[in-house]
């Protein structure tokens, strides 16, 4: 009987794993620090994470992006809203890609125009330079949503956060970058006007008069808070607004107040070399192209919309070009 007991006991030890020094121990999650919790739970042997999982469509997709074919300028990617089809055709996004170009032709002319008449430009600014910096800037400020635009395929449809579906689909995060970027530069871009007509020496708001050292500290400040703007700082936007207001601002809320105010004394410093009349009116056009993009093509993903805001960018710049020639004849 003992002699079985024995038989019994060496079977049992040899068959039960022993651990080794090196071998690892299971270890309980709730003596686990939060970060190596967290990293034990998502492991493949912890417990399954809880993702979105989407369908990604592949069969139109490109080697270099959703482009088909050799992405050539015909070739765009099919509809992403197919109810919106009829403004997402091939030979209407190329000519939305082409549109959004012209306003890099189309400022870089205001620019050379004015370049021309320094002579006569010169005495009425402080600084020419950064009057001619301006308009530089303004295209500048273009190449965030140009970039986005080239990377969805130059159509307007419902933004999502990573991960997306490109044929379907917008990068959400994408979007609130390249706006970001926009809002920055076209701010920046509106100081260098207003330096450049009045200078940082004096300058007379509403009655007040402001002098050195204030607009120097008045535009360091403004730019150092362009910069450190909280990029997270999205609010949802108010319902009475309408349902094409729904979601986050997509551009943080310090840069998009910043880049309003800047727009301002901007304003004025046009009309003291173009007028009034022409001032006010390229800074409604560009308001109007920002609400038609913010608010049709963003809110109804119609292409039409999308193209029309930029049209309207471009004829500000081409009237702007019109008042300097005429204006100032060489």
């Amino acid at each position: 009987m003992m002699k079985a007991i024995s038989r019994c006991k060496t079977v049992s030890t040899r068959d039960t794993p022993r651990l080794s020094p090196t071998t690892p121990r299971p270890v309980s999650l709730s003596r686990l620090p939060s970060a190596a919790k967290t990293l034990t739970q998502n492991s493949p042997v912890g417990p399954r994470p809880t993702t979105r999982r989407i369908s990604i469509r592949t069969t139109a997709v490109g080697n270099n992006g959703i482009y088909p074919g050799s992405g050539l300028p015909w070739e765009f990617p099919p509809p992403k809203v197919p109810a919106k089809e009829r403004f997402a055709q091939w030979w209407f996004l190329a000519l939305t890609e082409a549109t959004h170009y012209l306003i890099f032709a189309t400022q870089l002319a205001v620019v050379y125009a004015l370049w021309e008449r320094t002579a006569i430009l010169s005495p009425k600014c402080a600084s020419f330079f950064w009057v001619l910096m301006a308009p530089t800037y303004q295209a500048l400020a273009g190449f965030g949503p140009v970039l986005m635009h080239e990377y969805e395929g130059w159509q307007i449809a419902p933004f999502h956060l990573p991960p997306v579906d490109p044929l379907a689909n917008n990068n959400e995060l994408l979007r609130r970058a390249a706006y970001r970027v926009l809002f920055m530069f076209q701010a920046v871009a509106a100081l260098m006007g207003v330096v450049g007509v009045y200078g940082l020496s004096k300058w007379h708001v509403f009655g007040l008069t402001l002098a050195a050292p204030l607009p120097a500290w008045i535009i360091g400040l403004t730019l150092l808070a362009l910069y450190a703007a909280p990029r997270n700082w999205l609010f949802p936007m108010p319902a009475w607004l309408g349902p094409f207001f729904k979601g986050l601002l997509p551009a943080p809320i310090v840069v998009f107040v910043l880049f309003v105010v800047s727009i301002i004394p901007y304003t004025f410093a046009q009309a003291r070399l173009i007028g009034v009349g022409w001032a006010v009116t390229y800074s409604l056009l560009n308001f109007a192209g920002g609400m038609v993009e913010a608010i049709a093509a963003e809110g109804t993903f119609n292409q039409f919309w999308h193209w029309l805001a930029v049209v309207l960018l471009n004829v500000g710049g081409l009237l702007t070009l019109y008042r300097v020639t005429h204006l100032y004849p060489l």
